[in-house]
């Protein structure tokens, strides 16, 4: 029976073919493993490329870009007028925060002087040439100890965090993750899941997950420098009564990573690859930069905040480069201004005349080859977005107003989206040393502290003059008496004076010595009152810094000087206080958003909370330690002993004088094997003093006596080795039998008989 095979029946009829050769199936099992790889490439470059687009998606979603409707009949102009109008809004908005912060600058350069040990023009105008100029900086002191004992109490050495990542009361899972759950635990129990069981597995996945969270945060802290960004927060804070840190915004960056590549000899070799990754950027804000909406006492309830910005150049073709900014906008403005289009604000002069380098000239102070950019932060009008060719969004459109992230260089804008961040209004988050409840500034220790170092000055430079005029007597010269050819100027030791003078002029000296008291113990008292009240003023106490003088019977002991300083961080605490509430809380929470925005970890992700432990944990960390010794002394009694766990207390007070517990104290089955060798060690001893006492009346003697017979020859037994040692002979110990003999001869003791 013929088969006829039909061109499109290839299959089938290569299957009814006769056997082909070794040779012909092992090329055709060559040509199928070279289409395997083939497709097996091709799969990864697809991969590949929806991993690209997925990150440019996700771009995107950051960036959510602003567009003009071409069609709209309301819209005002082309598209560049439509960027003018939205840029002058931005404009008229940083013009409104200047016009509103000029008194506050002045503050701000008062401070910035006061810290610096500078003193005001009109000032140093009253000052004569003779007098003196000194300045005492106690403000500086008083600043930097306040910023030492923030950075250690908030970010210790050992590592610790300030804060924790917790679930909820009642957290929730997917239900995917719940069945999930559910099957493992009656795979591995053999039991049915009660919903306590259930709630209990709930929260211990959720514990998991938070604690997975935590360390990626963690780990995204360190990579972005957050201790060194937190130091300069803390620091303005101190100096101008505010601080500001900004963040966390999302930011592709180009990374390096080595991977496995097989060659077509089926070698192994590691590549370089490039590829880019989202990550969380945040950074200190100076206070001179940032404009917030100054009817508001708070910046979460600012309409706006605009950042302005020094740019050069090169920063700006950065800019261009980026998809979310506008290059051809940026570039022609380049083009247009090639020197620069910067105007220096009066409080940039100033700030540049305190500096140490001045490198311009008078008539080139206002302005620098830079350019200006104001970074706005704020709400615009649904309606007039509408007026101005706005394309609003379709979960945006009936909004009152929607927040916005404009960029503006000069009058143009180059950039404009919808507010990227989940769950963060404004990506401002503000430490206060001194909030002050009239605005949305806070007040810093100079200010605080401005009266008093005023008066330290005047009284120190007043002991200085007087320490001066009074050093050595002044000379009343009578010109009369004194001859043409004497300089009273000049005078040195065994100096011989010419005068002249007759008759009753004779008997007048022609030097008059003066001499002018010194006041100095009465302006140490002065300056030590000063002191005292800068002290009470600023709660922060010379002993805070290490200053022990004046501290009296107190400080003289490690126990008092330690209870001294726990008073001092009680009064540190409200600081603490107000980082957490400003920075930490927030903050945190706001990383936490952002990963559950962009990061494609779905395991870290679920329902936490976040938890500041600063001055919860931190700053009752001394007076803990105090506790856990007293308490130890305390118990340190037969009494007490059977029923306290002195291991956990020891351990707890290495722990909190950052010592590594493990490594210094014995953990539990140490602790147990210990137990059991002691009592192994009693238990011979028992059984040896049992044996002592069957030998005793075996011999017929008492036990005491053996004993005290068995000391004897041990301490002549030491003599004799310590006199062969001197000898230089060596010679073997006494046998058994030998001190058995010897024992029996000394001892007394008969040959047979029962004690």
């Amino acid at each position: 029976m013929a088969i006829a095979t039909a061109p499109s029946t290839q299959t089938i009829e290569s299957f009814f073919q006769q056997p082909q050769s070794q040779d012909a199936l092992d090329t055709q099992l060559d040509s199928q493993m070279e289409r395997e790889e083939l497709i097996s490439e091709v799969n990864k470059k697809i991969k590949t490329l929806e991993k690209t687009l997925a990150d440019e998606k996700e771009i995107l979603k950051m960036v959510n870009p602003l567009q003009v409707d071409e069609s709209n009949p309301h819209r005002i102009g082309e598209d560049g007028q439509f960027r003018d109008n939205l840029a002058l809004y931005v404009q008229d908005c940083f013009k409104s925060s200047e016009a509103s912060r000029v008194l506050l600058e002045q503050d701000w350069i008062a401070a910035l002087k006061q810290y610096k040990g500078v003193y005001d023009a009109h000032i140093l105008s009253r000052f004569s040439a003779n007098r003196s100029r000194a300045y005492v900086r106690i403000t500086r002191t008083k600043v930097k100890t306040v910023d030492s004992r923030l950075v250690d109490l908030l970010f210790p050495a050992n590592g610790d965090k300030n804060w924790e990542i917790t679930p909820t009361t009642l957290p929730e899972l997917s239900q995917q993750r719940i069945e999930a759950l559910t099957q493992m635990y009656q795979q591995e129990s053999g039991e049915a899941v009660t919903p306590e069981k259930l709630q209990s597995l709930i929260l211990d996945e959720s514990t998991r997950q938070a604690k997975k969270m935590s360390k990626v945060i963690s780990d995204q802290l360190t990579e972005l420098r957050y201790r060194e960004i937190m130091r300069e927060v803390i620091h303005s804070g101190n100096v101008y009564g505010t601080g500001i840190l900004k963040g966390p915004l999302a930011v592709a960056v180009e990374n390096r990573q080595y991977y496995k590549h097989k060659t077509e000899g089926g070698q192994e070799e590691w590549l370089l690859k490039d590829y880019d990754r989202i990550i969380p950027f945040a950074e200190n804000v100076r206070i001179w930069d940032i404009y917030p909406d100054m009817e508001s006492t708070t910046f979460a309830d600012c309409r706006y905040v605009v950042q302005r910005r020094k740019m050069n150049k090169k920063d700006l073709v950065c800019l261009a480069k980026r998809s979310d900014f506008n290059g051809p906008t940026i570039h022609d403005y380049l083009k247009l201004f090639p020197e620069g289009k910067y105007e220096k604000k009066a409080f940039e002069v100033s700030l540049q005349t305190l500096g140490e380098i001045n490198t311009l000239s008078d008539g080139d102070l206002s302005k620098s080859r830079k350019y200006e950019v104001l970074e706005f932060w704020g709400y615009v009008d649904t309606h007039t977005l509408e007026q101005w060719g706005m394309v609003i969004p379709e979960d945006k459109k009936g909004w009152m107003e929607i927040p916005c992230n404009v960029w503006v260089l000069g009058d143009r804008v180059i950039k404009a989206a919808i507010n990227p961040l989940d769950g963060i209004k404004w990506p401002f988050f503000v430490y206060y040393f001194d909030k002050d409840e009239t605005s949305i500034f806070g007040e810093g220790i100079p200010s605080i502290m401005r009266t008093m170092q005023e008066m330290t000055n005047s009284a120190f430079r007043a002991m200085l003059d007087n320490a001066a005029i009074s050093a050595g007597p002044q000379l009343e010269v009578n010109l009369d008496l004194i001859s043409e050819d004497e300089d009273p100027r000049e005078v040195h030791p065994f100096k011989v004076w010419l005068r002249t003078g007759q008759g009753a002029d004779a008997a007048s000296p022609c030097l008059r010595p003066i001499t002018l008291p010194s006041y100095t113990p009465e302006f140490e008292r002065m300056l030590n009152l000063f002191s005292n009240y800068s002290d009470e003023i600023t709660t922060i106490p010379r002993y805070m810094w290490g200053d022990q003088s004046g501290m009296g019977g107190a400080g003289r002991t490690s126990s008092g000087l330690s209870m001294l300083m726990g008073s001092a961080n009680m009064a540190i605490k409200d600081q603490v206080k107000n980082f957490d509430d400003g920075i930490t809380t927030p903050f945190i929470q706001a990383m936490y958003h952002w990963n559950m925005q962009f990061n494609e970890d779905n395991d870290i992700k679920g329902d936490y909370g976040v938890v500041a432990r600063g001055s919860a944990s931190l700053i009752a960390k001394e007076m803990y330690t105090q506790y856990l010794i007293q308490f130890l002394n305390i118990t340190n009694n037969p009494m007490d002993t059977s029923i306290i766990k002195r291991p956990n207390i020891i351990r707890s007070i290495a722990d909190a004088f950052d010592l590594k517990s493990d490594q210094f104290i014995l953990d539990d089955t140490e602790i147990a094997a210990q137990k059991q060798q002691q009592q192994a060690e009693q238990q011979q001893q028992q059984e040896f003093m049992r044996t002592i006492v069957e030998t005793a009346r075996e011999e017929g003697v008492s036990p005491d006596a053996m004993i005290n017979a068995m000391k004897g020859l041990m301490d002549q037994q030491e003599k004799l080795l310590q006199m062969q040692q001197a000898q230089g002979a060596q010679h073997a110990g006494p046998s058994n039998m030998a001190i058995n003999a010897q024992y029996r001869y000394r001892s007394g003791a008969p040959e047979e008989g029962v004690y």
